[in-house]
């Protein structure tokens, strides 16, 4: 609309020999400018790329600390977590080694850090659950699963039902947030475009009156 549309209309509107206008007016600049602000854009893209490899820990770190995508973040995390950990041990691996595993997973995060000092303080003969407190992604219902799980001697059985819990919060948040954003994107997109479509039509119609 705005890069094939509007500059064939923009010539024909030249052609006028009136004023626009000045809803016509800003709709022409905004598509000549995009002309130019393509290869900055596509620039900045990239750079903001690399910027985040580099500072991947930095960026994830932030995520997590924002209200309602942190929270997002935050389930997709335990999830994947608790699905890992319980499959590995079902499968007889050990619980350091099904950490070690669970670590490489989350290359290049926080999470990464934070599931290799859990492996040390394992390690170091403290429990899953005590090793876990303190952990910023971890909450409280989770700390007490794995608990109870360590107890009573079901811990995949208890690290399943922690994937299974977060899971169905992330489907329930997820789909919350699209009911939500649904409306608010019609709503946006559709103001936009009438904007410009009023914006553009609004010589034809001067026009028009003119020849009356």
């Amino acid at each position: 609309l705005m890069t094939f549309i509007i500059p064939k209309l923009a010539l024909v509107y030249q052609d006028f020999g009136e004023e626009l206008p000045w809803m016509t007016t800003l709709v022409i600049k905004i598509s000549q400018g995009l002309k130019f602000l393509a290869v900055p854009f596509f620039l900045t893209l990239a750079a903001l790329s690399l910027l985040f490899k580099k500072h991947r820990h930095r960026f994830h770190a932030a995520a997590l600390g924002i209200p309602l995508f942190g929270t997002l973040i935050q389930h997709s995390i335990l999830i994947r977590l608790g699905y890992l950990l319980s499959l590995l041990l079902r499968s007889g691996v050990t619980l350091l080694q099904a950490l070690e595993v669970t670590s490489e997973t989350f290359q290049g995060s926080t999470v990464r850090n934070h599931m290799r000092k859990t492996r040390d303080k394992v390690s170091q003969g403290e429990s899953l659950a005590e090793a876990l407190r303190g952990v910023s992604f971890v909450n409280e219902t989770s700390l007490a699963l794995v608990l109870s799980g360590e107890e009573s001697g079901k811990l995949p059985e208890s690290l399943e039902e922690i994937s299974g819990i977060h899971a169905h919060e992330l489907e329930a948040k997820t789909k919350l947030i699209l009911k939500l954003l649904e409306p608010a994107l019609i709503l946006a997109v559709g103001s936009i475009t009438g904007f410009v479509v009023i914006a553009m039509l609004l010589p034809i119609m001067s026009l028009s009156g003119m020849v009356k």
